[in-house]
């Protein structure tokens, strides 16, 4: 269903911002400068899962793709980079 394949999305991104976070803070970042960090990171990773996802498609087409959508990664250049013990998520 499509709310399925939007709400992988968004999943995606709630746990790209935190593990963002996470990453930052472990670094050594204040908390409020990561968070920061995180927001600008995450916007700036869903636009472009979004843009990978629906381009300039027709919207039966990127309803189809939601719908059929299982399999959702984000990552951001902090996480990509981030040596971390837990793996990326994926939904």
């Amino acid at each position: 269903m499509i709310k399925d394949g939007v709400g992988n999305i968004a999943a995606a991104s709630v746990n790209t911002a935190l593990d963002t976070v996470l990453v930052l803070t472990a670094a050594g970042q204040s908390t409020a400068s990561a968070v920061e960090s995180s927001r600008i990171l995450t916007i700036e990773s869903v636009r472009k899962l979004l843009e990978e996802q629906l381009g300039n498609k027709s919207a039966s087409v990127n309803t189809h793709k939601l719908a059929t959508s299982t399999v959702v990664t984000v990552a951001t250049p902090a996480c990509s980079a981030a040596k971390s013990r837990k793996p990326a998520r994926t939904l």
